[in-house]
């Protein structure tokens, strides 16, 4: 929840009826440079305590929110002189003099690309998937050679360099340390010293916004996510069209296509000549069926593509265009939701994702659908994993004409390209919830399917 400097309090973003707000560097709200960030007290992340709160936000009753109303006037009528915390001048993400604000991701960014030299990096946690994410896996900057934690059990790969405990680094093989840490600096920095030596360099990403004076001079505006003269309108959506590509995944398809076919008004299933059993559930289902081999053309393992181009074609695209898997469950009420959201036709749009459990999925599925509320039993993806629009939903308007790229010949970057066909501050993470039924590790599946069956409902 949200509240400004103006108003000096969280519970004014709830007085006057509007739901609880969450302002974030890490996911963007529609029109997301328009908003006045500065005036925000407070910016929540994405860490899976902070998402759950906001998806049970979301399942609250009308007379539920008018009692959090209720309490917070009653609060500030006896605290009238509260005096809140704000965002300190210096740390990441923050605002620049002018106002701007400097996002987490290009911070990360310009910072990662002045650095020089052999960096060890101090800690395996949240805060380095961030980075890494944020510099293509320590790319176009210093030499990564190496990833220290004391969490790290037998030595590995991570990012691809190695990943072990601080110990198995000589002092001799780097030039500094990198603390990949928000809020755990000075137990690093000791450990650190304890490790190798007390003169070895150390640096941080969190405070050094004062070291860089030219990040507020004129000029640098390629470095920020400058307010625009203009911004295209955002529309409420009228019609909804959806293409999944399922070939071997029938068993998957069996619990998803009945609860997501009728979110949609129209909803296209690709799958191969041999998927007799995909077919028969598209059919039954009332969807769209097209049948394509074109993934395995020239000898391609699974060209996911082609299959989504022949499923595209299909479409009136004079609406809003979904891609997902046959893995995925939308929530009842997802349409009604997403047609009164409003949606910017420039934008790419994705959701979270939540994994069933491993074993008892079926079990797990079926008592779901009797208790909804099940849902918050559930974890959180790699939280890497939510944080761009991957493959499992991309959400865009068909006025971008856009098709996927047929040059993979695996599932398992063609996403990626897809998705940076947008700019960072036009892929937006949506306050919406969808449930991936698990099966096995990430990628297992990228050349074809190859993990253990579902039982088919």
């Amino acid at each position: 929840m949200v509240g400004t400097k103006q108003d000096a309090c969280v519970w004014n973003a709830l007085t006057d009826g509007k739901i609880p707000v969450v302002i974030t560097d890490a996911f963007e709200l529609p029109q997301a440079d328009t908003v006045d960030y500065p005036r925000f007290l407070f910016q929540i992340g994405t860490c899976a305590s902070e998402l759950s709160l906001l998806s049970s936000l979301q399942l609250l009753e009308p007379s539920v929110i008018q009692k959090m109303q209720t309490a917070g006037q009653e609060f500030l009528s006896e605290n009238p002189s509260l005096e809140l915390p704000h965002l300190l001048e210096g740390k990441s993400p923050c605002c620049l003099a002018d106002g701007r604000l400097l996002r987490e991701r290009e911070w990360f960014q310009f910072l990662w690309e002045k650095l020089s030299g052999r960096i060890l990096i101090f800690g395996a946690g949240k805060f380095l998937h961030r980075l890494m994410d944020a510099t293509s896996g320590g790319k176009n900057g210093a030499e990564l050679i190496g990833i220290a934690d004391d969490a790290a059990k037998e030595p590995g790969k991570l990012y691809g360099v190695t990943f072990a405990k601080g110990e198995a680094f000589d002092p001799a093989d780097f030039d500094a340390v990198l603390l990949a840490t928000d809020c755990l600096e000075p137990v690093f920095k000791t450990r650190v010293s304890d490790l190798y030596g007390p003169d070895t360099p150390v640096l941080s990403l969190t405070n050094e916004l004062m070291k860089y004076p030219d990040l507020s001079a004129a000029g640098q505006e390629d470095e920020l996510l400058p307010l625009p003269a203009s911004f295209p309108p955002a529309h409420y959506p009228k019609k909804l069209e959806a293409v999944v590509v399922c070939v071997g995944y029938a068993d998957f398809l069996s619990w998803t296509l009945p609860e997501n076919v009728n979110h949609f008004d129209r909803l296209v299933v690709v799958t191969s000549s041999k998927d007799i059993a995909t077919q028969q559930i598209v059919r039954n289902c009332g969807a769209e069926l097209v049948i394509s081999d074109r993934y395995c053309e020239e000898g391609a393992a699974f060209n996911k593509g082609k299959m989504f181009n022949d499923g595209l074609a299909r479409l009136e695209k004079d609406g809003w265009i979904l891609l997902s898997d046959a893995d995925i469950l939308l929530r009842r009420g997802f349409r009604r939701r997403i047609l009164s959201r409003l949606l910017n036709e420039q934008s790419l749009y994705y959701i979270t994702r939540l994994n069933t459990p491993a074993t008892g999925r079926e079990e797990w599925l079926n008592s779901w659908f009797a208790k909804p509320e099940k849902l918050h039993e559930l974890t959180f993806c790699d939280l890497l994993s939510n944080q761009n629009p991957w493959g499992y939903f991309q959400l865009y308007h068909g006025s971008t004409q856009t098709n996927y790229s047929e040059a993979y010949e695996t599932a398992s970057l063609v996403d990626i390209e897809f998705q940076e066909r947008w700019s960072s501050s036009h892929r937006v993470l949506l306050p919406e919830i969808a449930v991936h039924i698990a099966h096995g590790e990430l990628g297992e599946n990228w050349n074809g399917r190859t993990s253990e069956p579902l039982r088919t409902k």
